[in-house]
């Protein structure tokens, strides 16, 4: 199970961005705030993370 957050190779120094992690073993991808981690994460279901990210390859 991959359980580290990861941050866009896009994101600026001033860390003004989210982290996500996927997690295979619960099947689900969380979202966080880079400057407020503490305050918790968002899951998303493994469908809509990969239409999230395949919207984002799109671009």
């Amino acid at each position: 199970m991959d359980r580290q957050w990861r941050k866009s190779t896009y994101s600026g120094v001033r860390n003004e961005c989210v982290e996500a992690r996927v997690s295979n073993g619960e099947h689900s991808a969380q979202v966080r705030d880079t400057q407020h981690r503490d305050h918790g994460h968002l899951t998303f279901p493994p469908h809509e993370w990969a239409a999230f990210v395949g919207e984002l390859h799109s671009l």
